[in-house]
């Protein structure tokens, strides 16, 4: 330690507690140290390895140029030289898993298993996660060599601290090029389980096992507050997040738990571009909604529901006959905004019981063609609107409360009366396009 490190793999000492797999490190290119139980002429043990450490501190040595990885197969041994390093403001990182019960990684002819679950240990911390790990520290070995079983944690382990995922309530969510999707009975998990196996040890009961208990951690399990950390105003597409205040776009992070994307990529270089086409939306929308005032409107709508954003309090009601494009604009809407972010409860079924738990984690409530009469009832509509907390509960599971940001969309041939009266505090966060209007112009 009084020099430099010669390379990336000169830079990691393997602290173990058998002499043969000590011999095999050194032999395979790298540096280890072996720490006998007790002190004699010849070896270290963990004391007085850590006494001799500390007597070369602040000497001008280069102790913390080198990472020192506790690889003994003795837990005390491990948690002793990992605690030394972080009071000495050390490198240690923990390498039990390395040769837990693998005395056989002492035998002459095992050198090569060696280098290689060394090469692949150093190469987490010198690449990205990504990269796929050594199978062997998933898996228990007999003194021969031989595959006996799974080690279950340790797949977990990697698993928590390698893969981006949560669970909510009982669903998992999985982490895939900006947002967390619902993994459906843990599909994605446990492909990500059985990559980890070898592959004549897989089966499916020991990828249930190993989820059943992966799904069990505490630290995986997120509240619904929890989620959807960006900033409201924030657009989530399929390249990066917008923000429409700024303009910018902003690199997708899972850090902020989003489970909502547009499924369209945006770039706000190539706005002119994309507004010289659309040629029939023009169309429609100068037949069908010809007031550009109106127009507006219906764009500005079209853009809030894209975010979870709610502060406006409003929903949109497009009133007209059959054939003057009601449903058109609806569809155009859930196209746009995604079949995955958007329910369909209609208006008379949102103050049925369960009904509303189908908007949690939507950005779009849709449906087209409501009779006047759903109206008569607005209670849960009136919650949705005014940022109040809705109640998510499904058959045989514990309820809960969550705060919905799906905007309401509906279409209708006629308007209640208790919605033509103006004076009326909720008409104030209805707005209404009268496509019959228009039509007739």
């Amino acid at each position: 330690m009084e020099t430099e490190p010669e390379g990336t793999s000169k830079k990691y000492i393997f602290l173990v507690d058998n002499q043969d797999i000590a011999m095999n490190i050194v032999m395979s290119g790298y540096q280890a140290l072996y720490l006998g139980q007790e002190d004699d002429e010849y070896y270290f043990s963990v004391n007085s390895f850590i006494e001799d450490m500390r007597s070369i501190q602040f000497h001008g040595t280069c102790q913390s140029a080198y990472h020192y990885v506790a690889a003994c197969t003795t837990k005390w041994m491990n948690d002793r030289i990992l605690e030394f390093c972080k009071e000495a403001g050390l490198d240690g990182k923990a390498g039990w898993q390395l040769f837990k019960e693998k005395e056989y990684l002492g035998k002459l002819d095992n050198q090569p298993e060696v280098g290689k679950a060394l090469e692949q240990f150093i190469l987490r911390f010198e690449r990205e996660t990504k990269n796929d790990p050594e199978l062997s520290r998933f898996h228990k070995f007999d003194s021969k060599g031989k595959v006996t079983g799974v080690r279950d944690m340790e797949i977990v382990d990697y698993i928590v601290e390698n893969v981006s995922f949560f669970v909510r309530g009982e669903i998992p969510y999985y982490y895939e090029h900006g947002v967390f999707i619902e993994d459906a009975k843990g599909v994605k998990l446990k492909y990500r389980i059985q990559k980890l196996i070898y592959r004549d040890r897989v089966n499916s009961s020991t990828i249930q096992r190993v989820y059943n208990l992966l799904i069990t951690q505490p630290q995986i399990y997120r509240n619904s507050y929890e989620l959807n950390k960006q900033p409201a105003h924030w657009i989530n597409f399929r390249n990066a997040y917008y923000d429409v205040l700024s303009g910018e776009l902003i690199e997708h992070d899972p850090k902020y738990l989003t489970i909502n994307q547009i499924p369209f990529p945006y770039y706000p270089e190539d706005r002119e571009k994309v507004l010289e086409g659309g040629a029939n939306i023009r169309r429609y929308l100068d037949s069908s909604i010809p007031d550009k005032i109106e127009q507006q409107m219906f764009w500005e709508y079209f853009g809030y529901c894209m975010t979870t954003d709610t502060q406006f309090q409003k929903f949109l009601m497009l009133k007209g006959n059959g054939g003057t494009g009601k449903s058109v604009a609806v569809a155009l809407i859930q196209h746009v905004i995604g079949n995955e972010n958007t329910s369909s409860i209609s208006l008379q079924d949102l103050n049925k019981r369960f009904y509303a738990t189908g908007m949690y984690g939507k950005l779009l409530n849709a449906c087209a063609d409501i009779p006047c009469k759903a109206m008569d009832t607005t209670d849960v509509l009136k919650k949705a609107v005014g940022e109040d907390t809705l109640l998510y509960e499904k058959k045989g599971k514990d309820a809960v409360f969550y705060k919905a940001y799906a905007k309401l969309l509906f279409s209708t041939n006629e308007m209640p009366q208790n919605l033509e009266d103006k004076s009326d505090a909720f008409y104030r966060r209805l707005l209404v396009l009268d496509m019959n209007q228009f039509m007739a112009n």
